[in-house]
């Protein structure tokens, strides 16, 4: 009776073992579960800068916040060009969402994470019918990072599992509103400053510097080529910028600063006379508020010094001072226009700040 059992069960144990790589051999198209050697395909950097949050769990896992972005390149298929995404700073991630009991066997933290963090992101932008090539992505960058084909494929076969049965949270809209947290406030982004959601999460060099950039590369389509130059760029910074100015953003900053400064030095402002209480506090606030603005401000000066800089060597003259108190979106448009038309001159739209009419073609 015990040897049929256990011949039962090691034959049981077998097909299960079987049917996740059966499955994907079946169903997932060979340049997913077959990385060709050659291909322009996964992360353009080998080092991921994320944070860890202390004290801080969902469903019971630890979570991290990305510090830079990460770029991840799509290979052609079918003709197509090469296109690539970027996971936006303050994008927080629990890496592999392994539940409790899998990760007795398996750290959350192994070579699948970065993956599992990409994977995340296409899932909380949420392309409509985008959610099987979202997974079966998130097999190809972890045969891509070096994961064994066994794990990947067991790790594929898990999460479409999961998304056939609850859907996964693609595409939800509470998702992305929950998706970001900020280092300065030590707490999930608010709301009002949450960046708008991309309708999709890939781009080409068009959707980046506007469809005069071809002419850079003389009418080719080197996507991978300048998605692997963008180390550190975040094509989503002029929506980051745009919901940073909007006055409850800015609001709910201040707030998120003053509940920050009353926990963590409350009871150092507290051991002075009253007095000095609401200096320190007055202080320590300021300080984080410009912690919080000098990087963003350093970035536009350092723009701008290279900007001029190229316009002068290659025109003679600097931007009109107008461009430079435009919202960024508009700045970027308009600076695209003037850098890669083919004139001798830059061609300027009329502006006023915070205005701009169209480019004349």
């Amino acid at each position: 009776m015990l040897r049929r059992f256990l011949i039962g069960f090691v034959i049981a144990s077998g097909v299960l073992f079987l049917i996740p790589l059966v499955y994907v051999q079946v169903t997932v198209p060979e340049v997913y579960r077959k990385p060709a050697s050659d291909t322009v395909q996964g992360r353009t950097a080998r080092v991921s800068e994320l944070a860890i949050i202390h004290n801080y769990k969902k469903e019971g896992r630890r979570v991290a916040v990305v510090q830079r972005p990460i770029v991840f390149i799509r290979a052609a298929q079918e003709q197509q060009s090469d296109t690539f995404l970027v996971v936006s700073n303050g994008y927080k991630t629990d890496f592999a969402s392994l539940p409790t009991f899998a990760r007795l066997f398996f750290n959350p933290f192994d070579e699948y994470a970065e993956a599992a963090i990409i994977h995340d992101w296409l899932y909380a932008i949420g392309e409509p019918g985008k959610k099987r090539e979202a997974d079966m992505l998130f097999l190809r960058a972890m045969l891509d990072d070096g994961v064994s084909p066994i794990i990947a494929r067991y790790f594929y076969a898990a999460v479409r599992l999961g998304t056939l049965i609850d859907g996964g949270n693609y595409g939800s809209e509470v998702e992305w509103e929950q998706a970001f947290y900020s280092p300065i406030l030590e707490d999930d982004l608010p709301r009002a400053c949450i960046p708008s959601r991309p309708e999709t999460a890939f781009m080409t060099i068009k959707d980046v510097l506007g469809a005069d950039a071809a002419a850079l590369h003389d009418g080719r389509d080197d996507n991978a080529l300048v998605a692997a130059m963008m180390q550190g760029f975040d094509p989503m910074r002029s929506n980051w910028l745009e919901s940073l100015e909007n006055p409850d953003c800015q609001t709910a900053i201040g707030r998120g600063i003053e509940a920050r400064v009353d926990r963590d030095y409350g009871a150092i402002i507290g051991a002075g006379s009253d007095e000095s209480q609401a200096y320190n506090k007055f202080l320590l606030t300021n300080s984080i508020i410009v912690g919080t603005l000098t990087d963003l401000h350093l970035q536009s000066a350092v723009n701008r010094r290279y900007i001029e800089a190229y316009m002068r060597e290659r025109f003679g003259e600097l931007p009109p001072e107008t461009v430079w108190c435009l919202n960024s979106q508009a700045r970027g448009r308009i600076l695209a226009y003037a850098l890669y038309a083919e004139t001798d001159t830059p061609v300027w739209p009329d502006m006023t700040c915070g205005e701009v009419a169209e480019p004349s073609e």
